[in-house]
């Protein structure tokens, strides 16, 4: 006799729970609660909110969180007529978002212009392994994710973590606040002017380069695995630990 799925007992139980719940009283205190006007509610609400996922507020007409007569009014701000222009070029990929932009498993993402992402305050998740992003990436979030089936050149603002993974060659450049990992599969790996907060781990099967002195600049270790030389700010070796 088998033993119960611990996981799949759990799941019903989540779910047996929603049956007994007040699911229509725990809307309308939901819809009072987001639309009240009581100065310490909806001041408790965003500022819970600003707290935990960092909205870029200068883009609204309205830029002070609490001055908004409501949780819903902060929630759906107008923003500035200047703010977040999309790209006029029909081959590019636009994504602002104030949430994470990620995929699906079986999603596969193909580009064949630039792609511009930007999660304000939150994720960017893209590694599916199938993606295929043919112009440059330029992406802006809190941690940040790329997988490409080809060659990816990358430009970061990254709060926090970023990893890269491509089959082929790797071009990147930007500000990661944390760790940066990379992997090209079978390809170069070449930097631009990068600053890494903490540490760059790098795996590469071609070489591992920056042309330019100084242009990369790591606060934490670095290492390298699996690349043919690797020659960094001029200096032969620069990134093995």
């Amino acid at each position: 006799m088998s033993e119960p799925d611990p996981d799949s007992l759990q799941a019903r139980l989540f779910v047996a729970l929603q049956y007994l719940l007040p699911q229509h009283l725990l809307s309308q205190l939901v819809h009072w609660a987001t639309r009240s006007r009581v100065r310490w509610v909806k001041n408790a609400l965003i500022d819970n909110f600003v707290v935990n996922f960092h909205p870029d507020m200068s883009d609204a007409v309205q830029s002070q969180p609490l001055e908004f007569a409501s949780f819903n009014e902060f929630f759906t701000r107008a923003l500035r007529a200047d703010a977040r222009p999309p790209d006029p070029d029909p081959n590019t990929l636009v994504s602002p978002v104030d949430g994470t932009i990620s995929q699906a498993a079986a999603t596969k993402i193909s580009a064949t212009g630039a792609s511009s992402l930007t999660a304000d305050g939150g994720n960017i998740d893209l590694s599916g392994a199938s993606n295929k992003f043919v112009g440059t990436v330029t992406a802006s979030g809190t941690n940040i994710t790329l997988d490409d089936s080809v060659a990816l050149t990358a430009d970061l603002d990254a709060v926090g973590a970023a990893s890269l993974t491509t089959a082929k060659a790797l071009d990147v450049s930007g500000t990661i606040g944390a760790g940066l990992t990379t992997d090209a599969l079978d390809g170069k790996t070449k930097f631009g002017a990068t600053t890494v907060g903490t540490t760059l781990d790098v795996t590469s099967t071609g070489s591992v380069t920056s042309t330019t002195a100084g242009i990369l600049i790591v606060d934490g270790e670095k290492t390298t695995k699996r690349n043919a030389n690797v020659t960094v700010n001029g200096v032969v070796g620069a990134l093995i630990k």
